[in-house]
């Protein structure tokens, strides 16, 4: 699908899955501004015992994921692939930066770094000698790994 097509379809997307969420993002492909997108993903952090969210899910086919998942995926009615992320504030700037770009980038440029610096990936959350550290903004992860911030549309290898 077109980049111009599939930014419609998650706009939206996620102003319907808004009301029911604190805060809410498109991510991936079309964040990065790819000119064709697979798959339509949204990081998104919904707001506590609103069961709004799932009334507005259950109206897409069902592809993969349980409401208790960290991740879900649906089939719009356009035919495009939903896939959405929940997060929570002390994960979303890794969330967010996660599903933003290539694998290889997010592979070598990413979880890479904060390997050498002795931080651990454990249940969407990052750990350093045990200790949870909170990564509330994108800046924050590229801060641990001590690199610039990587602009979206330059997350390819």
């Amino acid at each position: 699908m077109i980049y111009e097509q599939a930014l419609e379809i998650a706009e939206k997307t996620k102003e319907l899955l808004a009301p029911h969420c604190e805060w809410i993002e498109i991510a991936g492909d079309i964040r990065s501004k790819r000119p064709e997108i697979n798959e339509i993903e949204i990081v998104a952090i919904p707001k506590q015992y609103d069961i709004g969210i799932i009334k507005v899910l259950d109206q897409w086919e069902n592809f993969e994921g349980e409401l208790l998942d960290d991740r879900i995926q649906r089939v719009l009615p356009e035919g495009i692939e939903l896939e959405l992320y929940f997060a929570d504030r002390e994960n979303w700037g890794l969330s967010y930066a996660l599903r933003t770009g290539n694998g290889e980038f997010i592979y070598r440029a990413i979880a890479a770094g904060w390997s050498i610096y002795g931080y651990e990936l454990k249940d969407n959350h990052m750990y350093k000698d045990g200790k949870k550290i909170a990564l509330y903004e994108e800046e924050d992860v590229f801060r641990i790994i001590q690199k610039p911030f990587v602009e979206p549309e330059l997350r390819y290898l």
